[in-house]
């Protein structure tokens, strides 16, 4: 790692490689396209329609179920993750949605100023990483909708 301001980046190719497994799952479901944004976006996917960006999208996967993420009290997400994608669905009037791979199926919520989230500081501290701890989104697993095959 340079001297510079960068963090070691924990998405690893298994990461990738579920995530996109999953865009792929809902391209052919949804009738679109998902195609990969660059890192400095802050979130992961354009959704789209005849060439057009119709939405945005932050996808997830995790090895729990959805009952246990409603134990948990909802799912936590970065809330740097949430302000870049509500910005980009603000100023461009599209949807963000934040998909969720959990054990038992594929969740979707589409997340903007009206879901109710209690903001909370959260994150790993198994990597000993000071900066794992931020901010965070907690989102009530009764703001998703499941994603039937």
């Amino acid at each position: 790692m340079s001297k510079s301001h960068s963090r070691p980046l924990y998405e690893s190719n298994k990461d990738l490689a579920n995530e996109a497994s999953v865009a792929f799952f809902l391209q052919k479901k949804w009738r679109c396209r998902f195609s990969k944004l660059g890192i400095k976006y802050g979130i992961d996917y354009a959704i789209m329609r005849d060439n057009e960006i119709v939405a945005v999208a932050e996808v997830k996967c995790r090895d729990y179920s959805a009952q246990r993420i409603a134990e948990l009290g909802g799912y936590m997400i970065g809330a740097h993750k949430l302000l870049a994608g509500i910005t980009i669905s603000e100023v461009f009037q599209v949807p963000f949605l934040l998909v969720v791979r959990l054990l038992d199926q594929v969740y979707f919520a589409r997340i903007d100023r009206s879901v109710h989230m209690r903001l909370v500081l959260g994150g790993r501290v198994d990597r000993n990483d000071i900066q794992d701890i931020e901010p965070c989104a907690l989102i009530p697993m009764t703001s998703f909708v499941r994603v039937y095959v």
